[in-house]
């Protein structure tokens, strides 16, 4: 899923949260947990001591977590382009970029509805950049951040097509 390669992207839309499990006092290896998706693929998430994701939907929480607490909630959001992705974290909890492609892989009102979409036009729906590095650079470290979500902003990955902006984080 964290790869965003079709159609694993498509599971964002069903898995709301998952659960990161990380034992403070503890230096034994971490156990792998299992989170199973209501879309076309599972996701095997294991709690480590660095902030990595690759293709293989691997993905390790922050050595930043460093509060009392166990569980640390990822969080989605999707931000229709020509919106502003607003997050923000309570307390004293910063914000950890996780993942952000900037796109579209899905047709129809699943995800931000095309306002060109029954014309007479080729809509891309196979379109995707991804686009972590820039937003951690904006928002990791913050307890807020605002983003405008736009062509100007991160690119045109696709020509034409109406984009969003699809974001992973937590609050630590």
């Amino acid at each position: 899923m964290f790869g965003f390669r079709a159609p694993k992207f498509l599971a964002l839309f069903f898995i709301s949260i998952i659960v990161f499990n990380k034992n403070v006092d503890s230096e034994r290896e971490p156990r792998p947990f299992h989170c199973t998706a209501t879309g076309p693929t599972d996701t095997t998430v294991q709690p480590s001591s660095a902030l990595t994701t690759n293709q293989d939907t691997t993905v390790q929480p922050s050595s930043a977590l460093t509060s009392s607490q166990d569980t640390v909630a990822a969080k989605f959001m999707v931000v229709c382009e020509g919106l502003t992705m607003n997050i923000t974290c309570s307390g004293k909890e910063n914000i950890v970029i996780s993942d952000a492609v900037y796109g579209r892989l899905v047709k129809g009102s699943v995800a931000c509805p095309d306002p060109l979409e029954g014309r007479d036009i080729t809509i891309n729906t196979n379109c995707q950049s991804d686009q972590t590095s820039k937003v951690r650079e904006m928002c990791d470290g913050k307890s807020m951040c605002s983003v405008g979500v736009s062509n100007g902003e991160f690119g045109d990955p696709c020509s034409g097509t109406y984009k969003y902006l699809n974001v992973t984080y937590m609050c630590t």
